[in-house]
């Protein structure tokens, strides 16, 4: 009986040589011993219609040798190509051939957005709807998720750590192996990919005759190697075994590029059971060692080196400062041959660089912990009328020939500060002091922080490039907390602490800060979040009961009002919350407790999720996927993803860093903005890539060629003032 569609169509074709056909009114020619099905427009027995009388659909029914149910008084067949659109069926047009809006099973209308991938028609998933940036795009194809390193500052840069590369106009700093640059605007970096090496001990310096930034590298066991920074890879050029055994104790190593003799020179200061000894080597162009004799420097000496284009002289200066009797500096000198040591200088040197000022014609001494700038004329001569900045560590410190001014980069703060003769000038960097709130901006599209400590309040943005905001808002704090409010297109912060509790709230639209009305509760906030099922920012104060307290600001109104979650199962003990979400597939609030405990807030109130297992996670809801996101605070970058009711383990973070973490709603991106103690602080944004065009969300376009267009599509439910995707709202 699967081919009776076929049959009767093949006698309505002859129809015109045949006189024993029953025309049915919708055109269609039936044998005589057949009947009209008007319903399913077919022929069938009319046995057919008599085993269905008295009997409702769905029934099962036998007619002559057809075995099925009853729909709509005509007992036809089970299964795809009878017309019927049956359960597991998503459609039946009565044949099973794929391509003609109906696959061959019947389990697919051949449309992307179905839930079932039609991979004949070009489709590489289906994942039911037509949102891109989810892993299928809505055109059906897959995406591909990858993580992105944008460097934000190193951990540290000192007098031994950098070296400006005048060739290529910026300067270099290497970190646990991590090789920064700092261009004059803003930082990159090699994080994420393999280090080469990994030395106790080493010294970056420029070689000109190269026009490399070079560095030695000395390990415990006495290996040195001479390695060239190209801009892209550092390579080994030359190694050798030094005199440096298990039981040597290394206090100091410096190095420098002899221009005049054309080599590069390595001082290495150590003591081996009670002597100690200067180790100084040459390495010539074609990379071989030379032991040479060098000064004799004493024994647990600072150590900084340079060449002084303006005497052709290489320097080589040993820094000693004592509590009771102050600082003191021995400078030894060399055009090649003997190391000739000069006069004791009475210096105030502590944390101090040397570099030479080709604006100035001499070298500069930098000072930071002192205050104290020096020049190197006939001797060491103090430059007065000038103040440079304050800071603990030897600094960063290079000539910048593009600005004729010398730049310091202090190790323990962001600010950049150049001098060129007159006031020093300084800036707070290129990028946030430090990470305090982070929540998105779909404005930019990117997001906003308050990059501050206690006494800066520092504001900004973010969207491919930052932008400090010159708008005053909340005073500095720590410890805040800031969430995206779509319904009012703003970011809410609040809470923190600057010595003592800030208990306020505040507003940034990306032009400006507004401050909202106070929350109720006079305690600390611990977390915010958004609950679109509500429409209201959702936060939670530590509260003088045995549980926190959750209130929501009212849209409406602009006033806080309880949301009566009521208590947690384990009262006080899970007062301090670092996060709090909303799950779109299981609808209901979720919290990230301080301790790593998930608790998910249903129409029963509070329930333990399980926990994560680390202090210091985080939690943000990926909307386009309908799912929350947790990134493990135990240092080993593991992110999960809970959808529904399973969890799944994502790509781990390129460099475990702790910070903040926020969604992107334009672009499904999430941003993870935190520091790595060995690195530095990063902003990791994980992107989801569609091969399809993003919507404008211009009224009337359809940009990603989905058939939908302006609000109408899902793509632009951050932009039309729609729920978030598998929520429903009020």
């Amino acid at each position: 009986m699967r081919l009776w569609w076929v049959l009767v169509t093949a006698v309505a074709v002859t129809a015109c040589v045949s006189s024993n056909l029953v025309q049915c009114e919708d055109g269609l020619a039936c044998p005589s011993s057949d009947v009209c099905d008007e319903i399913h427009h077919g022929c069938v027995a009319p046995d057919q219609l008599t085993a269905c009388d008295g009997l409702a659909d769905n029934s099962a029914c036998v007619a002559g040798d057809v075995t099925g149910s009853c729909y709509d008084g005509v007992c036809l067949p089970h299964g795809c190509g009878n017309g019927i659109v049956e359960p597991g069926e998503q459609c039946d047009d009565g044949n099973q051939v794929s391509n003609d809006g109906c696959s061959a099973d019947c389990k697919s209308n051949e449309t992307c957005g179905n839930g079932v991938v039609d991979e004949d028609r070009g489709e590489q998933c289906d994942d039911g709807n037509h949102l891109a940036h989810d892993g299928c795009d809505s055109t059906c194809q897959s995406e591909a998720t990858t993580w992105t390193i944008v460097a934000v500052e190193p951990a540290t840069i000192n007098r031994d750590s950098s070296a400006y590369d005048i060739a290529r106009g910026r300067l270099v700093d290497l970190v646990a192996g991590t090789t920064w640059e700092w261009d004059g605007t803003r930082w990159t970096t090699d994080a994420g990919t393999v280090p080469i090496g990994s030395a106790l001990y080493y010294k970056l310096f420029y070689d000109p005759v190269t026009a490399h930034v070079e560095r030695f590298d000395v390990d415990a066991s006495g290996m040195a190697k001479l390695l060239s920074w190209d801009g892209a890879a550092w390579t080994a050029f030359s190694q050798a075994q030094i005199a440096i055994t298990q039981s040597s104790v290394v206090f100091a190593v410096t190095a420098m590029f002899d221009v005049a003799n054309d080599r590069a020179l390595l001082f290495v200061n150590v003591d081996d059971q009670g002597t100690s000894a200067t180790l100084t080597y040459a390495v010539d162009a074609s990379g071989t060692w030379t032991t040479i004799a060098g000064p004799d420097l004493s024994a647990e000496a600072d150590l900084a080196a340079a060449y002084d284009v303006s005497t052709g002289e290489a320097i080589v200066m040993e820094g000693h400062y004592d509590v009771g009797t102050g600082a003191n500096v021995v400078e030894w000198s060399s055009t090649g041959g003997a190391w000739t040591p000069n006069e004791v200088y009475q210096m105030p040197i502590r944390d101090w660089s040397v570099t030479y000022d080709d604006a100035r014609g001499h070298l500069i001494l930098l000072d930071t912990r002192e205050n104290a700038l020096w020049e190197r004329l006939a001797s060491w001569t103090p430059i007065t009328g000038t103040t440079p900045v304050t800071t603990a560590g030897p600094p960063g410190l290079a000539y910048d020939a593009s600005s004729d001014a010398l730049s310091v980069f202090p190790s323990a703060t962001s600010a950049i500060w150049t001098w060129s003769g007159g006031a020093w000038a300084t800036s707070i960097g290129p990028a946030p002091y430090t990470v305090g709130m982070l929540a998105a901006l779909p404005a930019l599209p990117g997001f906003v922080v308050l990059g501050g400590d206690a006494v800066h309040d520092h504001t900004w943005t973010w969207d491919g490039a930052w932008h400090a905001s010159s708008a005053s808002g909340p005073p500095a704090r720590t410890g805040e907390v800031a969430t995206y409010d779509p319904t009012n297109r703003a970011t809410v912060l609040a809470g923190g602490n600057n010595g003592s509790d800030l208990l306020d709230a505040w507003s940034f639209d990306g032009a400006g800060w507004t401050e909202l009305a106070a929350p109720p509760p006079q305690s600390p906030i611990y977390a915010i979040g958004y609950d679109p099922s509500g429409r209201d920012v959702v936060a939670e104060w530590q509260s003088q009961m045995s549980f926190p307290q959750v209130y929501d600001l009212s849209s409406a109104d602009g006033s806080w009002q309880s949301a009566g979650f009521g208590p947690k199962p384990d009262g006080p003990t899970d007062l301090i919350v670092d996060s709090i979400v909303w799950d779109a597939r299981n609808a209901n609030v979720v919290n990230l407790a301080a301790d790593g405990t998930l608790y998910d807030n249903t129409s029963n109130g509070w329930h333990k999720s399980l926990s994560v297992g680390s202090t210091g996670s985080v939690a943000i809801a990926d909307e386009r996927r309908g799912s929350i996101i947790v990134l493990l605070g135990d240092g080993t970058g593991q992110v999960w993803e809970r959808s529904g009711g399973q969890w799944t383990q994502l790509d781990s973070l390129p460099i475990a860093v702790a910070g903040a973490i926020a969604y992107d709603p334009v672009q499904g991106r999430v941003f993870v903005l935190g520091a790595s103690q060995s690195v530095g602080t990063l902003l990791l944004v994980r992107t989801t890539t569609s091969s399809a065009p993003d919507e404008t969300c211009a009224p009337g376009v359809d940009a990603d060629g989905d058939g939908l267009a302006g609000c109408d599509d899902p793509d632009c439910y951050w932009a039309c003032g729609g729920c978030p995707p598998y929520t429903t709202c009020p």
